[in-house]
Formats: structure tokens, C-alpha cells, sequence
């Protein structure tokens, strides 16, 4: 790092040896021509066209190709100057989302965009720092005076060209990029670490609780014929009434919350307030009951108050509460709860439900095994909110010049 002089311009103080510029004087910028522009007939099936990105597949300054629209090769040749390669900046010009950028890397197939977004071209300098420098609170309030109201607010190509960003000397930009890119890449790593460890614990998921896959030291690998499939030999089958007690929580009002107060109030989503008295004590599982939290499961442990918004259900000493609440997560709870403007989820409708249950022990072992997959993916999560927060301090210090590296 090194001591920072500075100066104040227009878009604010910057470091000295920094210059103020216009889009203009480093880019062009590119969009769809109106008469260019695409209906659903030239829509095509993945692999016969080229992806058309939208809004959607700009997320977090990245870009996100899990859900993508393609276009007719057709008219994919006709508009070349806004193929999309690698290295490019895209910004979203028109409707409720203006003003979002994003990276151009990793891209799967051909590319071009829709009407919405425009791609920044022939970026004289590093064209990662400038996504960046588009993310600034100094470009965006830039961004928020050029836009045209209306019912989809838009704003002229010409009009961007005239926005300003601070612009460091090449060799900064090269070493803020190349900090900056680190982390990201770090970000995504992780990313997709959570992703894969999401996917195998769904797959175990899978195979422990329907007794396809044994742990070791249970089963003896001989399976029977029930009324809902083929189940291990010392499994057995009976209904989530038969298993646990179920009854609605108790009614609670807002006013009702105290600032001090011991005990968590427990909705159909987690913890909603205290309260100073309770009416659960021990371990049992919460089923959001109204709304769009219909279906929802926790397991609570300890004393708890439980709202009207959840039910409750009590398992029965031979059982395990994690366990039934794992089982009941693969059931889409939600659809029992009717097509009501309200849904309502009923206690006498999930009791029906059947449930596939080994041995006490069995139960627990399973559990452990689960559990412990999801906690082990809650700490990555914890790991990639905490470098996105590192990222945006980096961001803070390094695009203003607060913070050198070269």
C-alpha cells in the first residue's frame, strides 16, 4: 500500500493520479436494433440457436446460465455486434432491473442479448474493473438521473455514454482486477462446493430413507412387499398419526411480544418474537400450517411457545424427531393444504400420511448422518456470506483509491 493524495471532481475526491471519464472514452456501447428485435417464433429449442440473455442470467455483478432462452442462428448472425464473448460487460438498460451489470465469463454456447441489455465493447483497460466501477454508488445515482419514467423505464445509449467513472492508470487496474477476480473466484468455488454437497445429500437422502442404501452395522439386505413398495425385512410401515401426537399451536398477538422476554415464539418459519411464558418443553417438529409457509418443518428442542401459524407434532418415545422431520421434508406438505386464497394446512390430513420407519437406533444413525450434511453445508454458506462481505470492503476501499496496490 502507499500514501493516496487527492482531488475533488465531480463525481467526488479521487486519487490524484486518477482520471475522471466517460463511458464514451473508453468503450462503445452495443444493443439490439429495433428492427432487429425477435418474436416467440424465433424462440428455438437448446441447440438449435444461440442463448439470448436476459436480466435473469445477471446476478451478483456474474453471470448465472442455469436458465437460459435461445434464439435462431438466424438471428443470432444477423446483429454481430452484439455476440457475446468472454470478457464483455453487460448492463441492463431498460425495465424495473436498469442498471444491473455484469461479467462476461465461463460462457457455455454462442451468445447475444435481448432488447433489454446493452454490451460494452472494444474496453480500452481491464474490462473486469470496469464491471466493477459500473457497481458504484457514484455510477448509479448517474444511472438513476438519465432514465425516462414511464411504465418501463428505460434510458438512451447516448445518454450512458455520457456517464462518468473514476479511471485508474492501466497497471492499478490490472492489480485491483486481479485482486478482486480472486476473490470471486474464491466465491464461486465455494459456490459450487455447496451446490455439489446440496446434491449428494439429497442423493443419500434418497437412498437412507427409503432403506435402498444401508449404514453400516443395519440390515441384512433382505427386503419385503408393502402397500408402498419394496422395504427392508426389519423395516415397517404406519401412518404419522400412528408415530407422533399432532395438535395446532395457540394463538398469539403482536402486542404479545415482549423486548425481554425468555422464551422464542415459533411461527410456520422459524422464530418470530419472545414471549415470557411457553407451552412446548422437550423435542418435537414445527409445520408451517397458513400461507405460503404451509409445509415448512424445523425441529424445535427445548421451551418454546408455538404459535397458531404451525403444527405441532409430538413423536412417541420410540421415535426420532429428526428423523420424521427428514421423512416429511420428501413429502411436499404444501400440496395438502387445498387451492384456497389462504392455504390451510389441516392436522387430520398430514396424520394420514404413511410413514417408512427402521429401528430406534436406525433412526438416529440416519439422522446423525443427515445432519450432519446439512450442518457441514450451513458453515460453507457462512463462508461465502462472509467473503462476499470481504469482497464488498475490498470493493470499498480499492475503486474509491483509499486502499493501493500498485
Amino acid at each position: 500500500m502507499i500514501e493516496t493524495k487527492f482531488k475533488n471532481t465531480e463525481i467526488g475526491p479521487i486519487p490524484v493520479d486518477w482520471e475522471v471519464k466517460t463511458l464514451g472514452d473508453f468503450c462503445a456501447i452495443n444493443g439490439r436494433i429495433g428492427f432487429r428485435g425477435y418474436t416467440i417464433a424465433d424462440i428455438v429449442d437448446e441447440g438449435f440457436g444461440a442463448i439470448t440473455l436476459s436480466p435473469s442470467n445477471m446476478k451478483f455483478g456474474r453471470m448465472d446460465y442455469s436458465n437460459c432462452k435461445f434464439i435462431s442462428w438466424e438471428k443470432y448472425e444477423e446483429s454481430p455486434e452484439i455476440k457475446i464473448y468472454n470478457g464483455d460487460v453487460l448492463l441492463v438498460k431498460t425495465g424495473s432491473t436498469y442498471g444491473k451489470v455484469a461479467y462476461v465469463s465461463s460462457l457455455p454456447h454462442k451468445a447475444t442479448i435481448n432488447p433489454q441489455i446493452v454490451v460494452l465493447k472494444n474496453i480500452k483497460g481491464n474490462s473486469y474493473l470496469i464491471s466493477l466501477l459500473l457497481q458504484s454508488p457514484s455510477f448509479a445515482s448517474q444511472i438513476d438521473g438519465i432514465v425516462n419514467g414511464g411504465a418501463i423505464p428505460t434510458m438512451k445509449q447516448s445518454s450512458l455514454l455520457e456517464c462518468k467513472i473514476a479511471y485508474p492508470p492501466l497497471a492499478e487496474q490490472e492489480a485491483i482486477g486481479e485482486a478482486l477476480r480472486e476473490v470471486d473466484e474464491l466465491i464461486e468455488g465455494l459456490k459450487k462446493l455447496v451446490a455439489k454437497k446440496r446434491a449428494i445429500k439429497q442423493g443419500a437422502m434418497s437412498q437412507l430413507l427409503s432403506g435402498i442404501s444401508r449404514l453400516p452395522g443395519f440390515g441384512n439386505n433382505k427386503y419385503k412387499n408393502t402397500e408402498i413398495g419394496v422395504i427392508p425385512e426389519d423395516w415397517s410401515t404406519c401412518y404419522l398419526k400412528e408415530v407422533t401426537a399432532i395438535k395446532s399451536g395457540d394463538s398469539i398477538v403482536g402486542d404479545s411480544f415482549e423486548l425481554n422476554g425468555k422464551y422464542p415464539v415459533y411461527g410456520g418459519n422459524g422464530i418470530r418474537g419472545f414471549i415470557g411464558h411457553y407451552n412446548l418443553n422437550g423435542e418435537y417438529i414445527l409445520i408451517g400450517r397458513v400461507g405460503a409457509l404451509c409445509g415448512n418443518i424445523h425441529v424445535a428442542k427445548g421451551k418454546v411457545f408455538a404459535s397458531e401459524h404451525a403444527l405441532i407434532c409430538f413423536p412417541l418415545k420410540e421415535f426420532n424427531a429428526e428423523y420424521i422431520a427428514l421423512i416429511l421434508k420428501t413429502m411436499n406438505l404444501g400440496q395438502y393444504s387445498g387451492a384456497s386464497a389462504q392455504p390451510v394446512l389441516a392436522a387430520k390430513k398430514i396424520s394420514e400420511l404413511p410413514i417408512l420407519f427402521p429401528s430406534l437406533a436406525e433412526q438416529e444413525a440416519i439422522a446423525k448422518v443427515l445432519t450432519d450434511m446439512d450442518a457441514e453445508i450451513e458453515a460453507l454458506s457462512r463462508k461465502v456470506t462472509k467473503y462476499e462481505q470481504v469482497k464488498q470492503g475490498m470493493m470499498q476501499q480499492l475503486l474509491t483509491g483509499k486502499i493501493r496496490l500498485v
